[in-house]
């Protein structure tokens, strides 16, 4: 798979050649990433074999929010539970040094498998622990829906806005004008009818996976 990275390294280099058009080397790395993109975000797949059902449900995981698109989070599989651990390798340490952006990240995660749970009729238990966070599966059905699968099944478009709280100074007085008290504002999310903007990709699967 290629990278964001090398996709457009590999337009800059194709556009440099003899008579290359820049546009079209732009247009072919626009074509590769947002193939990428959609294979990422393909339907739920509801399989028969129950490995590859629990990596659906990890995939679908991965595509949650996540602090400067750092994805740092593995996940550990068992026949009834998935548990996701850090990854350490992924800090980032002068934007987020407390590590709370990073455990917040496993808390989007969590909450994207669950949700992809309940869509395949699957209950989800999470229990957090003091380094990991365990999912366990069970066949009951849920009972609850979210408001940001409403939205998307009516075609409102929703998007984070997070610049109002990644400088501490502004996310206290924005915490403030909320009348939060004493909680901390992590995320901005806005909905409406805006334009469709390009999706991030996401590590494989297989990477992922412990």
């Amino acid at each position: 798979m290629l990278s964001r990275r090398e996709i457009i390294r590999n337009a800059v280099f194709y556009a440099g050649l003899p008579g290359v058009a820049i546009s079209s080397a732009a247009c072919a790395a626009d074509q590769g990433y947002g193939a990428r993109a959609r294979v990422l975000r393909s339907p739920l797949h509801e399989s028969a074999e129950h490995e590859v059902l629990l990596q659906e449900l990890v995939r679908c995981a991965t595509l949650a929010a996540n602090g400067h698109n750092t994805q740092p989070w593995k996940f550990g599989l068992t026949p009834d539970t998935i548990s996701i651990r850090p990854d350490l390798s992924r800090r980032t340490p002068v934007v987020d040094p407390d590590e709370h952006h990073l455990w917040v990240s496993l808390g989007c995660a969590t909450e994207n498998l669950v949700v992809a749970a309940a869509a395949l009729g699957k209950h989800a238990d999470v229990a957090f622990g003091p380094q990991e966070v365990h999912v366990a599966l069970d066949n009951a059905a849920p009972e609850r829906k979210r408001f940001a699968l409403a939205a998307t099944a009516l075609g409102v478009r929703n998007a984070f806005v997070n610049q109002p709280v990644e400088v501490p100074a502004v996310r206290t007085q924005f915490a403030q004008w909320l009348g939060l008290g004493s909680w901390r504002p992590d995320l901005v999310v806005r909905f409406g009818r805006g334009p469709q903007l390009p999706y991030s990709l996401r590590r494989p699967v297989a990477d992922v996976i412990v």
